[in-house]
């Protein structure tokens, strides 16, 4: 279940990730 874990906490970030990038101006050019 650890397995299953980390991917959807990997899921999660990603989705975080990108809904972040929507609402904030790119501080990092260089992704």
């Amino acid at each position: 279940t650890g397995h299953f874990f980390h991917r959807r906490l990997m899921d999660l970030r990603g989705g975080v990730r990108h809904a972040v990038r929507d609402w904030l101006p790119p501080l990092r050019t260089h992704d």
